[in-house]
Protein backbone atom coordinates (compact mmCIF):
# COMPACT_ATOMS: atom_id res chain seq x y z
CA UNK A 1 0.00 0.00 0.00
CA UNK A 2 1.32 3.67 -0.42
CA UNK A 3 1.74 5.48 2.44
CA UNK A 4 0.82 9.53 2.01
CA UNK A 5 0.89 12.91 3.61
CA UNK A 6 -2.34 14.81 3.87
CA UNK A 7 -2.92 18.11 6.20
CA UNK A 8 -4.45 17.25 9.82
CA UNK A 9 -7.67 19.43 8.66
CA UNK A 10 -8.27 17.71 5.62
CA UNK A 11 -9.17 14.46 7.49
CA UNK A 12 -13.08 13.53 8.11
CA UNK A 13 -13.84 11.70 11.34
CA UNK A 14 -16.43 8.98 10.69
CA UNK A 15 -19.43 10.22 12.93
CA UNK A 16 -20.77 6.81 14.01
CA UNK A 17 -17.79 5.92 14.96
CA UNK A 18 -18.47 3.15 18.50
CA UNK A 19 -14.92 2.93 19.30
CA UNK A 20 -14.45 5.55 22.48
CA UNK A 21 -11.37 7.20 22.84
CA UNK A 22 -10.68 8.21 26.32
CA UNK A 23 -8.42 11.14 27.25
CA UNK A 24 -5.68 8.47 28.90
CA UNK A 25 -5.82 6.41 25.78
CA UNK A 26 -5.02 9.90 23.65
CA UNK A 27 -2.13 10.69 25.90
CA UNK A 28 -0.83 7.63 25.71
CA UNK A 29 -1.21 7.33 21.90
CA UNK A 30 1.01 11.04 22.24
CA UNK A 31 3.43 9.36 24.52
CA UNK A 32 4.04 6.30 21.39
CA UNK A 33 4.23 8.82 18.84
CA UNK A 34 7.27 10.54 20.72
CA UNK A 35 9.25 7.19 22.15
CA UNK A 36 8.70 5.37 18.93
CA UNK A 37 7.49 7.44 15.93
CA UNK A 38 4.05 7.72 13.88
CA UNK A 39 4.40 4.31 12.44
CA UNK A 40 0.98 3.29 12.31
CA UNK A 41 -0.58 5.45 9.16
CA UNK A 42 -4.21 6.36 9.33
CA UNK A 43 -6.53 4.49 6.88
CA UNK A 44 -8.91 6.60 5.17
CA UNK A 45 -11.90 6.41 2.12
CA UNK A 46 -11.54 7.79 -1.26
CA UNK A 47 -13.31 11.10 0.85
CA UNK A 48 -10.97 11.37 3.15
CA UNK A 49 -12.75 9.98 6.03
CA UNK A 50 -11.13 8.01 8.28
CA UNK A 51 -12.25 4.60 8.82
CA UNK A 52 -9.51 3.79 11.40
CA UNK A 53 -7.37 6.07 13.25
CA UNK A 54 -9.47 8.43 15.21
CA UNK A 55 -7.75 8.07 17.85
CA UNK A 56 -3.83 8.95 16.40
CA UNK A 57 -5.51 11.07 14.23
CA UNK A 58 -6.50 13.31 18.08
CA UNK A 59 -3.41 12.82 19.58
CA UNK A 60 -1.84 14.41 16.09
CA UNK A 61 -4.19 17.33 17.05
CA UNK A 62 -2.86 17.82 20.08
CA UNK A 63 1.02 17.56 18.90
CA UNK A 64 0.10 19.99 16.93
CA UNK A 65 1.00 18.01 14.15
CA UNK A 66 -0.04 19.69 10.30
CA UNK A 67 0.23 16.32 8.49
CA UNK A 68 0.00 12.73 9.21
CA UNK A 69 0.56 9.35 7.51
CA UNK A 70 -2.10 7.81 5.85
CA UNK A 71 -2.91 4.87 3.32
CA UNK A 72 -6.52 5.41 1.16
CA UNK A 73 -8.91 2.10 0.82
CA UNK A 74 -10.81 3.20 -2.04
CA UNK A 75 -12.34 -0.48 -2.91
CA UNK A 76 -14.79 -0.84 -0.24
CA UNK A 77 -18.31 -0.59 -0.13
CA UNK A 78 -20.14 1.10 2.00
CA UNK A 79 -21.38 -1.71 4.03
CA UNK A 80 -17.73 -3.17 4.16
CA UNK A 81 -16.47 0.21 5.55
CA UNK A 82 -18.89 0.11 8.36
CA UNK A 83 -17.74 -3.71 8.96
CA UNK A 84 -14.43 -3.35 8.67
CA UNK A 85 -14.22 -0.37 11.19
CA UNK A 86 -15.67 -2.50 13.65
CA UNK A 87 -14.18 -5.64 12.86
CA UNK A 88 -10.46 -3.44 13.05
CA UNK A 89 -11.72 -2.34 16.23
CA UNK A 90 -12.94 -5.40 17.62
CA UNK A 91 -10.02 -8.02 16.58
CA UNK A 92 -7.67 -6.16 19.06
CA UNK A 93 -9.98 -7.15 22.30
CA UNK A 94 -10.25 -10.50 21.27
CA UNK A 95 -7.57 -12.02 22.98
CA UNK A 96 -5.36 -11.31 25.98
CA UNK A 97 -1.57 -11.44 26.67
CA UNK A 98 0.40 -14.59 28.20
CA UNK A 99 1.76 -13.06 31.43
CA UNK A 100 4.27 -15.05 31.80
CA UNK A 101 5.89 -13.98 28.21
CA UNK A 102 4.84 -10.70 29.16
CA UNK A 103 6.63 -10.31 32.25
CA UNK A 104 9.77 -11.16 31.13
CA UNK A 105 9.50 -8.85 28.27
CA UNK A 106 8.37 -6.25 30.92
CA UNK A 107 11.47 -7.10 33.23
CA UNK A 108 13.73 -6.78 30.18
CA UNK A 109 12.86 -3.47 28.90
CA UNK A 110 14.58 -1.22 31.31
CA UNK A 111 15.01 2.70 29.57
CA UNK A 112 11.36 2.85 28.38
CA UNK A 113 8.39 3.67 31.02
CA UNK A 114 6.01 1.21 29.28
CA UNK A 115 3.36 2.65 32.12
CA UNK A 116 2.95 5.01 29.54
CA UNK A 117 1.46 2.60 27.34
CA UNK A 118 -0.94 0.94 29.29
CA UNK A 119 1.60 -0.99 30.92
CA UNK A 120 0.87 -0.47 34.74
CA UNK A 121 2.07 -3.83 36.43
CA UNK A 122 4.71 -1.83 38.50
CA UNK A 123 2.95 -1.06 41.98
CA UNK A 124 6.22 0.75 43.14
CA UNK A 125 5.62 3.80 40.82
CA UNK A 126 5.97 6.43 42.95
CA UNK A 127 5.45 9.38 40.78
CA UNK A 128 1.82 10.00 40.78
CA UNK A 129 -0.23 13.26 39.33
CA UNK A 130 3.20 15.26 38.83
CA UNK A 131 4.43 14.99 41.85
CA UNK A 132 8.25 14.55 42.55
CA UNK A 133 8.64 12.14 45.14
CA UNK A 134 12.47 12.57 46.65
CA UNK A 135 14.82 10.18 44.50
CA UNK A 136 15.80 6.84 46.30
CA UNK A 137 18.39 4.44 45.48
CA UNK A 138 16.59 1.70 43.24
CA UNK A 139 16.54 -2.37 44.10
CA UNK A 140 19.42 -4.61 43.63
CA UNK A 141 20.04 -5.40 39.93
CA UNK A 142 20.07 -8.82 38.54
CA UNK A 143 22.60 -8.67 35.82
CA UNK A 144 20.37 -9.49 33.37
CA UNK A 145 21.33 -6.09 31.59
CA UNK A 146 23.90 -3.28 32.03
CA UNK A 147 24.22 -1.19 35.39
CA UNK A 148 24.43 2.39 33.11
CA UNK A 149 22.81 2.55 30.12
CA UNK A 150 24.87 1.51 26.82
CA UNK A 151 24.11 1.64 23.64
CA UNK A 152 23.62 -1.99 21.88
CA UNK A 153 24.28 -4.07 25.36
CA UNK A 154 22.64 -7.70 24.59
CA UNK A 155 20.67 -7.64 27.04
CA UNK A 156 17.64 -9.45 24.81
CA UNK A 157 20.17 -12.03 23.91
CA UNK A 158 22.04 -13.30 27.10
CA UNK A 159 19.57 -15.85 28.27
CA UNK A 160 20.35 -17.24 25.16
CA UNK A 161 24.20 -16.52 25.45
CA UNK A 162 24.17 -18.27 28.59
CA UNK A 163 22.91 -21.69 27.86
CA UNK A 164 24.44 -21.63 24.73
CA UNK A 165 27.86 -20.91 26.51
CA UNK A 166 27.02 -23.58 28.98
CA UNK A 167 26.37 -25.78 26.30
CA UNK A 168 29.33 -25.37 24.25
CA UNK A 169 31.81 -24.44 26.82
CA UNK A 170 33.03 -24.85 29.64
CA UNK A 171 36.10 -22.92 32.96
CA UNK A 172 38.77 -24.29 31.48
CA UNK A 173 38.37 -21.68 27.96
CA UNK A 174 39.72 -18.55 28.22
CA UNK A 175 37.17 -16.03 26.94
CA UNK A 176 38.24 -12.82 25.52
CA UNK A 177 35.55 -10.40 24.90
CA UNK A 178 37.02 -8.18 21.97
CA UNK A 179 34.98 -5.00 21.70
CA UNK A 180 33.76 -5.32 25.09
CA UNK A 181 30.97 -2.33 25.41
CA UNK A 182 29.99 -2.44 28.82
CA UNK A 183 30.34 -5.99 29.48
CA UNK A 184 27.56 -7.49 29.88
CA UNK A 185 28.78 -10.65 28.01
CA UNK A 186 31.83 -10.92 30.23
CA UNK A 187 29.41 -10.68 33.32
CA UNK A 188 27.41 -13.73 32.17
CA UNK A 189 30.60 -15.79 30.97
CA UNK A 190 31.95 -14.42 34.79
CA UNK A 191 28.26 -15.81 36.56
CA UNK A 192 28.47 -18.99 34.62
CA UNK A 193 32.18 -20.02 35.24
CA UNK A 194 33.64 -18.50 38.15
CA UNK A 195 37.06 -19.85 37.65
CA UNK A 196 37.12 -19.27 34.09
CA UNK A 197 39.61 -16.48 32.91
CA UNK A 198 37.71 -14.08 31.60
CA UNK A 199 39.00 -10.73 29.74
CA UNK A 200 37.14 -7.72 29.15
CA UNK A 201 37.91 -4.80 26.56
CA UNK A 202 36.76 -1.35 27.73
CA UNK A 203 37.85 0.31 25.12
CA UNK A 204 34.34 2.62 25.21
CA UNK A 205 35.45 3.82 29.01
CA UNK A 206 32.40 2.29 30.57
CA UNK A 207 34.58 1.11 33.99
CA UNK A 208 35.04 4.72 34.66
CA UNK A 209 31.53 6.07 34.13
CA UNK A 210 30.68 3.03 36.73
CA UNK A 211 33.37 4.30 39.00
CA UNK A 212 31.94 7.93 38.99
CA UNK A 213 28.52 6.35 39.82
CA UNK A 214 28.20 8.15 43.02
CA UNK A 215 29.04 11.54 40.52
CA UNK A 216 26.30 11.10 38.38
CA UNK A 217 23.92 9.89 40.98
CA UNK A 218 24.72 13.30 42.63
CA UNK A 219 23.49 15.51 39.35
CA UNK A 220 21.13 13.24 38.53
CA UNK A 221 19.66 14.35 41.56
CA UNK A 222 20.05 17.93 40.90
CA UNK A 223 19.11 18.14 37.88
CA UNK A 224 15.40 16.24 39.07
CA UNK A 225 15.15 18.62 41.44
CA UNK A 226 16.40 21.93 39.89
CA UNK A 227 13.18 22.16 37.42
CA UNK A 228 9.49 22.05 37.81
CA UNK A 229 6.96 19.06 38.13
CA UNK A 230 5.70 17.87 34.61
CA UNK A 231 3.93 14.67 33.33
CA UNK A 232 6.39 12.04 31.34
CA UNK A 233 7.33 12.74 28.14
CA UNK A 234 6.02 16.59 28.70
CA UNK A 235 8.12 19.20 26.90
CA UNK A 236 9.88 21.41 29.25
CA UNK A 237 9.45 25.16 29.68
CA UNK A 238 12.05 27.26 28.03
CA UNK A 239 12.93 28.01 31.55
CA UNK A 240 13.90 25.18 32.68
CA UNK A 241 15.54 24.27 29.47
CA UNK A 242 17.87 27.31 30.40
CA UNK A 243 18.38 25.30 33.89
CA UNK A 244 19.83 22.24 33.03
CA UNK A 245 22.01 23.99 30.40
CA UNK A 246 23.38 26.54 32.79
CA UNK A 247 23.97 23.00 35.55
CA UNK A 248 26.22 21.19 32.84
CA UNK A 249 27.75 24.72 32.04
CA UNK A 250 29.25 25.13 35.35
CA UNK A 251 29.92 21.43 36.13
CA UNK A 252 32.02 22.00 32.67
CA UNK A 253 33.48 24.90 33.85
CA UNK A 254 34.41 23.20 37.71
CA UNK A 255 36.51 20.25 35.71
CA UNK A 256 33.89 18.04 37.20
CA UNK A 257 33.29 14.26 35.51
CA UNK A 258 30.07 14.44 33.33
CA UNK A 259 28.75 11.37 32.55
CA UNK A 260 26.74 12.52 29.89
CA UNK A 261 24.88 8.87 28.30
CA UNK A 262 23.51 8.28 31.57
CA UNK A 263 22.35 12.16 32.61
CA UNK A 264 21.16 13.43 29.21
CA UNK A 265 18.31 10.84 28.35
CA UNK A 266 16.59 11.80 31.61
CA UNK A 267 15.42 14.84 28.85
CA UNK A 268 15.21 13.62 25.69
CA UNK A 269 13.38 10.81 23.58
CA UNK A 270 14.06 7.39 22.79
CA UNK A 271 17.32 7.60 24.18
CA UNK A 272 18.80 10.23 22.45
CA UNK A 273 22.10 11.25 23.84
CA UNK A 274 24.78 13.80 23.57
CA UNK A 275 28.16 14.35 24.35
CA UNK A 276 28.77 18.02 24.97
CA UNK A 277 27.25 20.68 26.01
CA UNK A 278 27.08 21.63 22.18
CA UNK A 279 25.26 18.49 21.43
CA UNK A 280 22.83 19.45 24.41
CA UNK A 281 21.84 23.01 22.83
CA UNK A 282 21.56 21.35 19.45
CA UNK A 283 18.51 18.95 20.37
CA UNK A 284 16.58 21.83 21.11
CA UNK A 285 13.11 20.79 22.79
CA UNK A 286 13.60 18.97 25.82
CA UNK A 287 10.87 16.52 27.60
CA UNK A 288 10.39 15.16 30.86
CA UNK A 289 12.30 11.85 30.90
CA UNK A 290 13.22 11.07 34.40
CA UNK A 291 13.97 7.61 35.92
CA UNK A 292 12.14 7.29 39.11
CA UNK A 293 15.10 6.34 41.24
CA UNK A 294 19.06 6.96 41.27
CA UNK A 295 21.42 4.06 40.21
CA UNK A 296 22.19 1.35 42.67
CA UNK A 297 25.46 2.12 43.64
CA UNK A 298 26.94 -1.28 44.86
CA UNK A 299 25.50 -3.05 41.83
CA UNK A 300 27.02 -0.44 39.58
CA UNK A 301 30.38 -1.00 41.75
CA UNK A 302 30.35 -4.54 41.37
CA UNK A 303 29.30 -5.50 37.80
CA UNK A 304 33.13 -6.19 36.89
CA UNK A 305 33.87 -8.05 39.64
CA UNK A 306 36.26 -11.22 38.72
CA UNK A 307 36.57 -9.72 35.51
CA UNK A 308 39.83 -8.58 34.08
CA UNK A 309 40.24 -5.67 31.98
CA UNK A 310 42.10 -4.32 29.29
CA UNK A 311 41.67 -1.20 27.06
CA UNK A 312 42.75 -2.32 23.67
CA UNK A 313 42.02 -1.98 19.80
CA UNK A 314 40.16 -4.80 18.95
CA UNK A 315 42.98 -6.22 15.69
CA UNK A 316 45.75 -5.82 18.52
CA UNK A 317 43.45 -7.81 21.15
CA UNK A 318 42.81 -10.50 18.72
CA UNK A 319 46.60 -10.96 17.59
CA UNK A 320 47.88 -11.24 21.29
CA UNK A 321 45.30 -14.12 22.33
CA UNK A 322 44.68 -15.76 18.70
CA UNK A 323 47.75 -18.41 18.79
CA UNK A 324 46.78 -19.47 22.94
CA UNK A 325 45.19 -22.77 23.84
CA UNK A 326 41.87 -22.82 24.25
CA UNK A 327 40.57 -19.40 23.53
CA UNK A 328 36.97 -18.40 22.78
CA UNK A 329 36.15 -14.54 20.96
CA UNK A 330 33.29 -13.09 22.11
CA UNK A 331 32.73 -10.35 19.19
CA UNK A 332 29.71 -7.87 19.10
CA UNK A 333 30.82 -5.43 16.91
CA UNK A 334 29.37 -2.49 16.21
CA UNK A 335 26.47 -2.98 13.53
CA UNK A 336 26.29 -1.57 10.05
CA UNK A 337 24.02 1.03 8.89
CA UNK A 338 23.99 2.18 12.66
CA UNK A 339 25.07 5.60 14.73
CA UNK A 340 28.58 4.99 15.82
CA UNK A 341 28.71 8.57 17.28
CA UNK A 342 28.92 7.41 20.53
CA UNK A 343 31.64 4.41 20.63
CA UNK A 344 35.50 5.39 21.16
CA UNK A 345 36.11 3.65 17.46
CA UNK A 346 33.56 5.20 15.63
CA UNK A 347 35.01 5.11 12.02
CA UNK A 348 33.83 1.47 11.95
CA UNK A 349 32.92 0.81 7.86
CA UNK A 350 32.55 -2.42 6.05
CA UNK A 351 35.84 -3.35 5.43
CA UNK A 352 36.40 -3.90 9.01
CA UNK A 353 33.18 -5.60 9.54
CA UNK A 354 34.69 -8.20 6.75
CA UNK A 355 38.06 -8.30 8.51
CA UNK A 356 36.93 -9.64 11.23
CA UNK A 357 34.99 -12.07 10.05
CA UNK A 358 37.53 -14.04 7.95
CA UNK A 359 39.83 -13.65 11.16
CA UNK A 360 37.42 -15.01 13.71
CA UNK A 361 36.87 -18.05 10.67
CA UNK A 362 38.98 -20.41 12.51
CA UNK A 363 39.04 -19.85 15.78
CA UNK A 364 36.22 -20.34 18.49
CA UNK A 365 34.02 -17.71 19.01
CA UNK A 366 30.51 -16.11 19.81
CA UNK A 367 29.83 -13.99 16.85
CA UNK A 368 26.89 -11.24 17.08
CA UNK A 369 25.57 -9.41 13.51
CA UNK A 370 22.33 -8.48 12.37
CA UNK A 371 20.17 -8.51 9.24
CA UNK A 372 20.78 -4.40 9.17
CA UNK A 373 24.36 -4.94 7.73
CA UNK A 374 23.26 -7.52 4.93
CA UNK A 375 26.20 -9.76 6.19
CA UNK A 376 24.33 -13.38 6.25
CA UNK A 377 23.60 -12.57 2.72
CA UNK A 378 27.27 -12.09 1.55
CA UNK A 379 28.20 -14.98 3.88
CA UNK A 380 25.73 -17.20 1.30
CA UNK A 381 26.97 -15.66 -1.50
CA UNK A 382 30.97 -16.70 -0.99
CA UNK A 383 29.50 -20.01 0.07
CA UNK A 384 27.18 -19.99 -3.05
CA UNK A 385 29.58 -18.83 -5.53
CA UNK A 386 33.08 -18.22 -4.78
CA UNK A 387 32.98 -21.30 -2.59
CA UNK A 388 34.16 -19.33 0.38
CA UNK A 389 32.47 -18.46 3.53
CA UNK A 390 32.68 -16.07 6.70
CA UNK A 391 31.26 -18.47 9.51
CA UNK A 392 32.11 -22.06 10.32
CA UNK A 393 28.61 -22.62 11.50
CA UNK A 394 25.34 -21.61 10.80
CA UNK A 395 23.40 -18.96 12.88
CA UNK A 396 22.05 -20.79 16.31
CA UNK A 397 20.18 -18.51 17.77
CA UNK A 398 17.54 -15.05 15.99
CA UNK A 399 16.43 -12.55 18.08
CA UNK A 400 13.72 -10.09 16.52
CA UNK A 401 14.09 -6.75 17.58
CA UNK A 402 10.89 -4.33 16.86
CA UNK A 403 11.55 -1.00 16.89
CA UNK A 404 7.55 -0.50 15.87
CA UNK A 405 4.55 -2.39 15.41
CA UNK A 406 5.72 -2.38 11.27
CA UNK A 407 9.09 -2.81 11.58
CA UNK A 408 11.98 -3.94 13.15
CA UNK A 409 15.34 -6.15 12.41
CA UNK A 410 16.63 -10.11 13.27
CA UNK A 411 19.67 -9.87 15.99
CA UNK A 412 21.70 -12.97 15.25
CA UNK A 413 24.02 -15.02 17.52
CA UNK A 414 26.71 -17.62 15.36
CA UNK A 415 28.82 -20.04 17.69
CA UNK A 416 31.41 -21.67 16.03
CA UNK A 417 33.36 -24.42 17.98
CA UNK A 418 36.06 -26.83 17.50
CA UNK A 419 39.34 -27.77 18.92
CA UNK A 420 41.31 -25.09 16.97
CA UNK A 421 43.08 -24.04 19.58
CA UNK A 422 44.27 -27.45 21.38
CA UNK A 423 47.70 -28.32 19.91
Amino acid sequence: MEIKYIKINELIEYGNNAKEHPEEQIQQIISSIKEFGFNDPIAIDEDNIIIEGHGRKKAAEQMGMEEVPVIILDNMTEEQKRAYILTHNKLTMNTDFNFEILQNELENIIDIDMGEFGFNFDFSDDVIFGEKPIMVEENEGNYLSAPLPFQGQKRNSVKEFSKKIQEYYTEEYIYIDLFGGSGLLSRAVKDIFPNAEVYYNDFDGYIERCQNIKETNKKLEILYNTIGCYEKNESLTEGDRGLIIQKFEEWEENGEYIDYVTLVPNFTFSGKTAMSIDDIKSNGTMYYSFRKHKYNEKYVSTFHDGIKVSKIDWEENFEKWKDTKNVVFIADPHYLNTDVSRYAMNDWDFEEYIKINIKLKDCNHIFFTSDKSNIIDIHKMLKMYFDGFLFNNEIIHANNVGINQNSGYEDYMIFSFGDYNEN
